[in-house]
């Protein structure tokens, strides 16, 4: 059996992203800069890293001075990041509409260590997230929780296995049987 996944290059967010590159100066009644193509490029990665995740409740947003807000939802909590051209990422978290955590010009790895833990919030102890080794003992198998982080740890939670879970219709997949 072989299994062929495509995973889409360009989401919807990623295409309004990219847009904002291609405002006019005064956008915004005579107000208002394109975004700076590399504050677009920080912000399509930070989408890539929550699309893959499974985060799929998320929308981008221009501010005036050409900063790109990517917002992603989850019930009543959002995490915005706001990168702005200078390139200076702002990370936001509020629940309830009531700002409850911010950092300023925190690193993308940063960004995307927020993005892992929002995921991880999500999935939580679900079988997507966790993973155990088997060690030997003497009285048989002793399980301990497994060091790798993440949704590679096992094979059964490649990649190859999760991302159609998580990603759902976004994800074409097609079987060929030898026989």
């Amino acid at each position: 059996m072989t299994l062929r996944m495509a995973i889409p290059r360009r989401d919807s967010v990623e295409s309004q992203i990219s847009a904002f590159t291609q405002l006019p100066v005064g956008w915004r009644y005579g107000e208002g800069v394109p975004c700076d193509p590399g504050a677009a490029k920080l912000a399509i990665r930070l989408n890539t890293s929550a699309r893959m995740l499974g985060l799929q409740a998320r929308d981008a947003f221009v501010g005036d001075e050409g900063s790109i807000h990517l917002t992603i939802y989850e019930g009543s909590d959002s995490l915005d990041f706001q990168v702005d051209r200078n390139l200076n990422i702002t990370i936001v978290r509020e629940t309830d509409n009531r700002e409850v955590y911010r950092a300023d010009g925190v690193s993308l790895q940063t960004a995307q260590n927020y993005i892992q833990e929002a995921a991880n919030a999500k999935w939580g102890l679900s079988d997507l997230s966790i993973s155990e080794n088997g060690n030997r003992t003497n009285g048989g198998f002793a399980v301990q929780p497994s060091r790798l982080a993440g949704l590679v740890a096992d094979i059964r939670y490649s990649v190859r296995n999760v991302l159609p879970k998580l990603i759902g219709q976004s994800v074409n997949t097609s079987y060929t049987m030898a026989t």
